[in-house]
């Protein structure tokens, strides 16, 4: 992350604006605090890998059942949009 992120990095100037790189990096906003408030400063490693993990599980969750919800149609949706 020093590569992109840090104002040291050959290339902090490219991604000091960028929106692409602003998004990403707030999509790990959660992770980043419960890993601040579990391990101070530093930061604990182990609490941002496992609610980054946490996080994408659930991303991924909604959106495949959004994606089945559309693709299988009304009669065969599970349990859980009825």
């Amino acid at each position: 992350m020093w590569l992109l992120g840090a104002a040291a990095s050959p290339f902090s100037e490219s991604f000091e604006d960028s929106v692409i790189f602003n998004f990403w990096r707030g999509l790990h906003l959660f992770p980043a605090l419960a890993a601040w408030s579990a391990g101070g400063h530093a930061g604990n490693d182990l609490v941002f890998l496992t609610t980054f993990a946490i996080q994408w599980l659930l991303i991924g969750l909604v959106l495949s059942l959004i994606v089945w919800r559309f693709r299988a149609g009304p009669s065969e949706a599970p349990d859980i949009f009825k």
